[in-house]
């Protein structure tokens, strides 16, 4: 009868000892569970100037993250290394006292299992002086379209910047019509027409739209996918062969290649594509494993972007 309790105890801790382990060792095995998304600040979330910014990301297993890193602007702020992965509670002098402006958040998630991720998520810092005298502009933005007063006027308007005594106008006209509205950066009416005191010998700085007034519009049609490869899977030997494939290429600067955070090379022309004929030596040598593509894509407008595409490179079975 001991015997019997003893043997059903010793299979008692193995199974749990077998569950423990395949938790903590499941990352060896190449299955981590990365994804994690930003509790705060929420999308498109807008502060006050001079407010503090507190940024908190939840991975869905923290126990398969090796650490997060935070990008504000593509400005390196801090490397989180423990659980919860938070910043700018109490130190992170980078997101105190916020300019107005549109910010965004990178964060770069290394799991357990050496893969690095990324995830994003905008928000803005609104308000500035109201009346008062100095010439100090408070408008700080890449594109107006990502101010959330301006994003309704994306499609079927052209929106033109201004500058006055060192303060920055928005004249904002539907395309067809010739009533112009006059915003504040913050997004007040000022007026309906051009002959208004306060907008008077504005000088304009760049225009975005889709009216296609003689291709005097500065709105980029960036979009692009990953034409080749065109499967997830590709066997190993054959080399990798990548083309990203634009909707205008006449909007494209440049775009470059990565293949998990290595640089590969610039493309200047279309078409974009890297590895053909056995080109760039590195596709031609991938082992087999998992790989994660990133394109950095920079337009005419001067905005960079990025697209990716996960591959595996599939080993032959002989057998």
């Amino acid at each position: 009868m001991k015997n019997l309790i003893l043997f059903f105890s010793v299979m008692l801790v193995a199974m749990f000892s077998v569950q423990a382990n395949a938790d903590n060792t499941e990352s060896s095995f190449g299955h981590c569970y990365w994804d994690s998304y930003f509790v705060y600040p929420k999308k498109n979330q807008s502060y006050s100037a001079g407010k503090n910014v507190y940024v908190k990301v939840q991975p869905k297993k923290y126990q398969h993250i090796a650490y997060m890193e935070l990008y504000v602007n593509n400005k390196y702020i801090r490397k989180e290394s423990s659980y919860p992965y938070e910043w700018g509670k109490g130190g992170d002098h980078k997101l105190k006292n916020m300019h107005p402006g549109t910010y965004k958040l990178k964060c770069k998630i290394k799991d357990k299992c050496g893969q690095v991720h990324y995830i994003y998520c905008t928000f803005y810092v609104k308000g500035g002086h109201n009346g008062g005298g100095g010439n100090q502009d408070d408008c700080t933005f890449s594109n107006p379209f990502h101010m959330s007063w301006c994003s309704p006027f994306k499609n079927g308007y052209k929106v033109c910047q201004y500058k006055k005594n060192g303060k920055t106008y928005f004249r904002i006209v539907k395309c067809g019509s010739h009533t112009p509205y006059w915003y504040t950066c913050s997004g007040k009416l000022i007026c309906k027409t051009d002959n208004h005191h306060e907008i008077k010998n504005c000088h304009k700085v760049r225009c975005w739209g889709d009216c296609h007034d003689n291709g005097h519009d500065n709105v980029c049609n960036w979009k692009s996918w990953y034409e080749y490869p065109k499967y997830n899977a590709i066997n190993y030997g054959k080399g990798l062969y990548v083309r990203v494939k634009p909707a205008n290429y006449k909007h494209i600067a440049y775009m470059e290649l990565y293949v998990d955070g290595k640089y590969i090379r610039k493309e200047s022309k279309y078409p974009y594509e890297w590895g053909k004929n056995g080109s760039d030596s590195y596709l031609k040598h991938l082992k087999p494993g998992y790989y994660k593509l990133k394109c950095v894509i920079k337009d005419k407008c001067g905005e960079k972007h990025t697209i990716y595409k996960s591959i595996v490179i599939k080993k032959h079975n002989n057998s």
